[in-house]
């Protein structure tokens, strides 16, 4: 590619994710927090999954140590969405909600800091494509 980024690509049955390098998420203004953390509580609505995380590294963003996370249940992103499960590991790529998604998940809107995630803006910490977006970049450690 032109920018010198190699792009990576996961497929699941209807569509395709496209795995960026760190570097893209670092300087994406619509990136609010890069962080990999445990999964403490989740809960379901029709808006999606809310997710409580201990946090254990950040890359980008001022993330707590425990920190609310809205994983949004799209409809034309239902094929990429990831289930949250209590006790797993996961690397977020997470965006400030906007006022419709604080709206769908009953978030006061007051809190204009509220993290959520849709499709693609999740993985296991464990996987091939943490690794690909993480590289060696040692992250520090949560507020």
């Amino acid at each position: 590619m032109a920018d010198g980024c190699s792009v990576l690509m996961a497929q699941s049955a209807g569509a395709i994710c496209v795995v960026m390098p760190l570097e893209h998420h670092l300087s994406n203004p619509e990136v609010t927090a890069v962080f990999s953390g445990t999964v403490q509580d989740v809960s379901f609505a029709s808006a999606g999954q809310t997710a409580t995380f201990q946090v254990s590294r950040v890359w980008k963003g001022r993330v707590g140590r425990r920190t609310v996370l809205y994983n949004g249940n799209s409809r034309m992103m239902q094929d990429e969405r990831i289930e949250l499960q209590s006790g797993r590991t996961y690397l977020v790529i997470a965006h400030r909600q906007s006022p419709d998604e604080r709206a769908e998940f009953h978030v006061p809107s007051a809190s204009r800091d509220a993290l959520g995630v849709s499709g693609c803006d999740l993985y296991l910490f464990d996987s091939q494509y943490a690794r690909d977006v993480l590289g060696d970049a040692p992250g520090y450690p949560p507020r």
